[in-house]
């Protein structure tokens, strides 16, 4: 009688070991997929941008002539841990971008502002109010970023309106 019990309760001890180890894995997988979450951020865009999502975006690496070679994105924009606006992401290969005389540029000049809670957003989540100016190919540096509305055709855009604003120095 003394056997069956016995054994009873080892299995019982080894279930309840499984689980509670299970659990803590389950747990532990959470919260780091809980820290690799992306901040929430919503951006009111200017008037002035075109409306819809840009042809390509990324950092300028180099100027030629009537063209501006960048370094297209391959994920959006996050928020540092400075609480800075990064508004890129990796490098996903260089695009040509066709500068003509009908080229509209806008400089942005918005404000990166502490994040602001509103009703449905987390405290840490923000809120940003794009604001643009009149702007020129000359200010563009390798450290500018771009957003390009025009026509693709390959790693080739004619560019009908770009939106930029210059990186910060890295640390």
């Amino acid at each position: 009688m003394k056997r069956p019990v016995l054994i009873l309760g080892g299995v019982a001890v080894l279930v309840l070991i499984a689980a509670a180890f299970i659990g803590g894995k389950l747990i532990q997988q959470r919260s780091s997929d809980a820290d690799l979450a992306q901040p929430l951020m919503q951006v009111t865009p200017a008037a002035e941008v075109p409306k819809g999502d840009p042809v390509v975006d990324g950092y300028m690496d180099y100027r030629d002539d009537n063209s501006v070679f960048l370094c297209a994105f391959v994920s959006g924009p996050t928020i540092n841990q400075d609480e800075t606006i990064n508004k890129g992401g990796a490098c996903g290969g260089m695009v040509e971008v066709v500068i003509t005389h009908e080229t509209k540029f806008l400089h942005d000049i918005s404000a990166e502002p502490k994040p602001m809670p509103t009703e449905g957003l987390r405290p840490e989540d923000w809120i940003v109010q794009q604001v643009v100016e009149p702007g020129d190919v000359s200010a563009l540096t390798n450290r500018s970023g771009l957003q390009v509305w025009g026509q693709r055709n390959g790693n080739r855009v004619v560019a009908d309106t770009i939106v930029y604003w210059t990186a910060r120095p890295a640390p």
